[in-house]
Formats: structure tokens, sequence, C-alpha cells
């Protein structure tokens, strides 16, 4: 039998960032359905943010999961993409100026490798201020 599986939990909930066991079928980030043609309205309640992220030796850090849009699942609290800026839900609009909102899983992912350590993303962000 395997151990169950150690993430951080979440630290603006004043735990203070230690670890704790979840539940490994249940995702950290449970999307709610929405159409990706909502989001592009401008009355919506998504903005658009642009966030700079470059790569440390293990990666970017965060989760991408889903297609058409892939969204952020999880984020490394050390990483990179949490220094960035880079949420939890936020949903990919772009990597380094190509749209991915309409693609596979698949694809956005070998457009984030094929960046080689530096990426500009544009996402949607449900309910926060403007950043582009």
């Amino acid at each position: 039998m395997s151990p169950t599986p150690t993430l951080f939990s979440d630290t603006s909930s004043g735990s203070g960032g230690s670890p704790s066991t979840l539940n490994p079928f249940r995702p950290a980030f449970e999307r709610r359905h929405i159409a990706k043609e909502r989001m592009l309205e401008p009355d919506s309640g998504f903005v658009r943010k642009v966030i700079q992220v470059e790569s440390d030796a293990v990666g970017y850090g965060f989760v991408l999961r889903g297609a058409s849009p892939c969204y952020i699942q999880t984020v490394d609290p050390d990483g990179p993409a949490h220094k960035a800026g880079v949420k939890v839900g936020q949903y990919l609009y772009s990597v380094n100026d190509i749209i991915v909102f309409d693609r596979t899983h698949k694809d956005v992912a070998s457009v984030i490798v094929d960046s080689h350590g530096k990426i500009r993303l544009v996402v949607f962000a449900e309910g926060d201020s403007p950043k582009c």
C-alpha cells in the first residue's frame, strides 16, 4: 500500500504553509462549469491578467488541467509561478502570445515546454482587478 500524498495547505488560511494530507481522489481545485464564451464577455466577472514566469531548476511550479480552456489546478507555494502571481483556478488564454484558449491539454503543455524557461501567460481570473 502506497502512502497518502502530501501537499502544502493554503497559506492564506493561516495554517502557515505546513504540509497537510489530502484525499488523493479529490482535486485541490474543483472546476465549476462555465462556458468559455462567457469569459470573453465584458460583464462576465472575469478579467485578463498578464503574468511572466521564469522557471527554476524544478520547473514553473504549477499543474495544468483540462482542455479548451486549460486551467491552473495547483500552484507550488515555493515555486516561480506563485512568486509571479499565478493562482489556482485561473484559465489560460495565451502562452507567449500564442492563443491557447481553444487548445487541448497536450497542445498547451507543448507550447509551455517549448518556451525554454520563460513564459508570458495571459490568464482569466475571476473577480480580481485587471492587470493588463
